[in-house]
């Protein structure tokens, strides 16, 4: 049986305990419950553009990027061992979004600055370049896996 995208959504975050939200103004990644109770902070970070949040739940971990320094970062769900997975080191870039395709091993993201998506692999490496287009500016994607296509 094939999950509606909305149910699993749904799903995804029931077992992550809560609701996982960025509050990009003070630089804070943030947790609540359903009923807006329980609100806490997961991650105090320098940086006050935190974004593209992806829950990885079978394996513990928040993916997210953060257009200010240039990077994708990932940490446990509760909040520790944060580290930067990939450097996009230009100074010059903006990634917004990001997906994860778990059974491939990668994570794609978008650089709406430079006009790019790209993929990784989970560990940082194997950068390669998928969309090249200054005047696209992705800003968001969603992968259709079934199919084999990035929106």
């Amino acid at each position: 049986m094939k999950i509606p995208p909305a149910l699993f959504l749904t799903l995804t975050a029931a077992h992550a305990g809560g609701i996982y939200f960025t509050n990009r103004n003070a630089g804070l990644l943030e947790r609540a419950l359903y009923d807006g109770s329980g609100r806490s902070t997961v991650l105090t970070s320098s940086s006050t553009d935190v974004r593209g949040l992806w829950l990885d739940i079978p394996n513990n971990r928040i993916w997210y990027c953060d257009a200010d320094a240039d990077t994708v970062n990932k940490l446990n769900l509760d909040g520790t061992n944060r580290s930067t997975v990939f450097n996009m080191g230009t100074g010059n870039a903006f990634p917004a979004d990001l997906e994860l395709n778990l059974a491939a091993g990668h994570l794609y993201f978008c650089d709406q600055q430079n006009g790019l998506i790209r993929r990784i692999n989970l560990d940082g490496t194997g950068a390669v370049t998928l969309v090249t287009d200054p005047t696209y500016r992705p800003y968001y994607l969603d992968l259709d896996l079934v199919n084999g296509n990035i929106y």
